[in-house]
């Protein structure tokens, strides 16, 4: 009986070890505050906890608190480590919204930019070939090469390529065609058309009427447009 207590203890320890080890991997963090711990261990309480810290980043952000809540948002991506839309939404929260409300100031726009695309980045390395994340990779890079406020500039020296070889690349290890919803496909197609590849975007085409053959019509229409544009 004497044996007990000490098998006890010692399966405590184990536990407790084991216990801090996920703590570290949640956070991100090496070294583990006594005051992390309870809040990134408390799995039934992390919906809760994570719904919290939302509703308060959304009022920072209308505060213009912008550093506060890119803190809060790397916070709940480190609660959710392995939840892909947790780093999708809370990214597009810095590359899109963030950067929106920047507008007065190019050199902040950026920031914000590269913030977000860094927490998909970050996302990868808990969730490895993850379609959402890298697709949202693709999109937001595809997305901030175009229109009035065109980042290509600050994109190539970040990512040392040019920006349209990433997004077409990233769109093509997601699969999207194969596993994301249709409208994700357009978008694919879209991207391979920005990066001068008509030949994979009419593939890619081909590829959706497969998989969404109740979008056939739309789909040959946009192959026919493809090649008009091929012929000019």
């Amino acid at each position: 009986m004497k044996v007990l207590p000490f098998l006890l203890m010692a399966l405590f320890l184990v536990g407790a070890n084991v216990e801090w080890q996920r703590v570290q991997y949640v956070t991100g963090h090496k070294k583990v505050w006594l005051s992390q711990f309870p809040i990134a261990s408390s799995g039934p309480f992390k919906g809760l906890l994570t719904g919290y810290w939302w509703v308060e980043a959304l009022n920072l952000q209308m505060d213009f608190e912008f550093e506060e809540v890119e803190k809060l948002t790397k916070k709940i991506c480190y609660l959710q480590p392995h939840n892909p839309k947790v780093w999708e939404y809370l990214s597009w929260n810095l590359s899109f919204n963030l950067m929106a409300e920047s507008l007065h100031d190019r050199e902040l726009m950026a920031k914000w930019l590269l913030e977000g695309i860094k927490q998909l980045e970050k996302g990868l390395s808990y969730n490895e070939n993850n379609s959402l994340i890298e697709y949202s990779l693709g999109f937001t890079v595809f997305m901030k090469t175009r229109g009035d406020y065109d980042f290509t500039g600050e994109l190539e020296t970040y990512l040392k390529e040019p920006p349209m070889v990433y997004a077409r690349q990233k769109m093509i290890d997601s699969e999207v065609i194969e596993n994301g919803e249709y409208i994700m496909g357009l978008q694919a197609v879209n991207i391979f058309l920005g990066a001068s590849d008509s030949a994979l975007a009419i593939a890619s085409c081909h590829r959706l009427i497969k998989r969404f053959p109740e979008h056939e019509e739309n789909m040959l229409k946009n192959i026919e447009f493809i090649k008009s544009l091929v012929k000019k």
